[in-house]
């Protein structure tokens, strides 16, 4: 006789397969972070960091290093003044992998990213980024590092200060303003995952949202999807800009926010007598996830039937069957039927 397992059954003995390999591989971390400490004491992994001519003993010390925590930081930020790049570098490794327990070591970490001609200058700037928050010393440092001849020095300057915290959120704002097209590009980009107050960021981004270049627009947008309802007020305006490739885009960020938008179902509304076809499509498609208590709103879409596109008639019609409110299609239907 054959034996039958349910499924539930099997999922549940995977699970207990899986999660015994993952117990196995934390504990077996934990022995090695042991061994580790035991083998050799922080000073001497401090003598293997500076240890020149050899890479694999450096990159050894940065993996030992890091399990000390904060008690060594002092002595590996001594090593960021040592003679030789290579072990700049390594020091730059080890307090990067620490995180935010290597605060101690951010003065240090300043005065190598002043250096216009310090080769670690890169690391260190992006030791600062994981640091985070509690390296908020550096603004200033990070802020003349964007703009430095080195692309890849602006660019990781910029992601450093979008690590930062609210304390970076004005020199991020500055950059949108700069002169270089990838500068701007890249402050867009790190204030969509900037912790800062949103309105001051959807403030700040709304003006590029009418640039002529349709990337740095297009990276704008996906900005202001990132914010939810703390962008609104800034695509309802967009909504009624002059251009309609800009409008179009504020009523599809506007669809993507879904319920979240709410506050513009009235200019979401007007927008169905917009001359672009993409535009009204795209509001009744971002109608479909809103409440419409008022009933001339309503009508409105309804109207949207009779549209000459085809397309128009078809998301109208969708909108109305998705509609929260019940029975108002039917309501509107018998209005019609006794006109």
């Amino acid at each position: 006789m054959r034996l039958r397992f349910p499924a539930a059954a099997v999922g549940v003995l995977v699970c207990y397969f899986f999660l015994d390999i993952a117990m196995g591989v934390l504990l077996s971390e934990k022995r090695d972070r042991a061994e580790v400490l035991r083998r050799r004491t922080a000073e001497e992994w401090i003598r293997e960091l500076q240890v020149v001519g050899d890479p694999t003993r450096r990159l050894r010390a940065t993996d030992a290093l890091w399990q000390f925590g904060e008690s060594v930081v002092p002595d590996v930020a001594r090593c960021l003044h040592h003679p030789a790049r290579q072990v700049r570098e390594s020091a730059c490794l080890a307090l990067s992998r620490m995180g935010p327990t290597a605060q101690a070591a951010v003065p240090d970490l300043i005065e190598l990213v002043g250096g216009p001609t310090e080769p670690a200058r890169l690391e260190a700037i992006r030791t600062l980024s994981r640091i985070g928050p509690a390296a908020t010393l550096s603004v200033e440092v990070l802020s003349e590092a964007t703009r430095d001849t080195d692309p890849t020095i602006r660019q990781s300057a910029i992601h450093a200060l979008s690590q930062l915290g609210a304390s970076a959120a004005p020199a991020l704002c500055s950059l949108l303003q700069d002169d270089d097209l990838r500068v701007r590009m890249y402050a867009v980009k790190a204030l969509a995952w900037a912790d800062a107050d949103p309105t001051t960021i959807c403030d700040a981004l709304e003006p590029l949202a009418a640039s002529d270049n349709a990337d740095l627009r297009e990276a704008v947008f996906v900005a202001f999807s990132g914010q939810g309802s703390r962008a609104v007020n800034n695509l309802k305006r967009l909504l009624r800009n002059d251009n309609p490739a800009i409008r179009r885009q504020a009523a599809l960020t506007l669809c993507k926010l879904g319920a979240s938008a709410q506050a513009a179902a009235p200019t979401l509304v007007a927008a169905l007598n917009d001359t672009d076809v993409s535009v009204r499509f795209w509001a009744l498609r971002a109608l479909a996830e809103l409440e419409l208590p008022d009933i001339a709103d309503r009508t409105r879409i309804i109207a949207a039937l009779d549209d000459p596109e085809p397309d128009i008639r078809w998301q109208a019609a969708d909108t109305l069957a998705r509609t929260r409110e019940s029975g108002f299609v039917a309501h509107h239907r018998t209005d019609r039927m006794n006109q």
